[in-house]
């Protein structure tokens, strides 16, 4: 009778362990680098992106923040740090700020044949506004 209480009860801790594990996993592992296979939910460029964030920012965040936007620009700044994150900076025809891309390190987007003043296209997962408009999890789309 012991025996058969004490493997219930290890089973039971077992498939806990096991729950926990895979809860842990997905937690943990987050949500995919990059939002390559999502559909954008807005399309624009980088200049139209930025001038609804400057004239309305309360707006813009409650239409933007956590959707996938696809935005159209100049590159007008690349960096890449120690770790290997990049981010490139597409122009808004302003001095104040731009927008903001930043790839995951890994990131499958090639952006070694990127040059400052040329033109891309860009997807990402708007974070709202700080001096530019940020898109995280970025995908080079061209």
């Amino acid at each position: 009778m012991a025996k058969i209480k004490t493997r219930q009860v290890l089973l039971v801790l077992l498939i806990g362990v096991a729950l926990l594990a895979l809860v842990l996993l997905y937690v943990f592992r987050g949500a995919e680098d990059s939002v390559k296979k999502h559909q954008p939910d807005y399309v624009l460029t980088s200049v139209a992106l930025y001038s609804e964030f400057e004239s309305d920012e309360n707006a813009s965040n409650k239409k933007y923040l956590g959707k996938v936007v696809e935005v159209s620009g100049e590159i007008s700044e690349i960096e890449i740090d120690e770790s290997g994150s990049a981010s490139i900076l597409l122009s808004a025809d302003t001095p104040f700020g731009g927008i903001r891309c930043n790839f995951a390190p890994g990131s499958d987007s090639d952006l070694s044949a990127l040059a400052v003043g040329s033109r891309v296209l860009v997807k990402g997962s708007c974070s709202g506004m700080l001096m530019d408009v940020v898109l995280d999890k970025c995908y080079l789309v061209r």
